[in-house]
């Protein structure tokens, strides 16, 4: 291993490691082992390559499997745990129609704390003094514009493609 490799694996390994000390002490291993692999993946594919890989985790793996999203992005408020959740469903279903109940129901499969009125945190969110959710009725929500690119940038997803009936379990 040349010393620029190394020099890029040990910072793929401070970055794994910022991410890491923010999670629950319970799921650190599993969460190192997945992005560790990662990294792994990453310079293999440069040794074959003969070039630099980018050292980051591949968004497209955290996004099939939703524990590994939440495990590379939770620890925030509970406030930001429903902007972390509507960034995932993004990177699923698109701009589809974002529910209090359905946020409610993620919340509670992947063990993430939210605030008591979803709906209230949606309808008040902003970025960069821009409301990154617009009021549908019925209590559903669509991400505006701003919304779309911030969870974009701050998420690094990309907008997915599927039907909301259409979603893997």
């Amino acid at each position: 291993m040349s010393e620029r490799d190394f020099d890029e694996m040990a910072k793929g390994l401070e970055r794994i490691n910022s991410v890491i000390i923010k999670l629950d002490p319970s799921i650190r291993v599993e969460a190192f082992r997945c992005l560790a692999g990662c990294l792994e993946q990453a310079h293999e594919l440069s040794e074959r390559n003969g070039e630099v890989a980018r050292i980051s985790p591949a968004v497209e793996d955290t996004n099939s499997d939703p524990l590994s999203f939440f495990a590379l992005h939770a620890g925030g408020k509970p406030s930001d745990n429903v902007i972390l959740i509507c960034a995932y469903l993004y990177s699923r279903s698109g701009a589809a129609l974002l529910s209090s109940s359905e946020i409610s129901q993620i919340a509670d499969d992947v063990g993430l704390t939210l605030p008591a009125r979803i709906d209230m945190t949606m309808a008040s969110a902003t970025r960069d003094g821009k409301a990154l959710f617009k009021a549908e009725g019925g209590g559903n929500y669509r991400l505006t514009v701003h919304g779309e690119l911030y969870l974009q940038r701050t998420f690094n997803v990309k907008k997915g493609l599927a039907r909301k009936g259409e979603l893997p379990a």
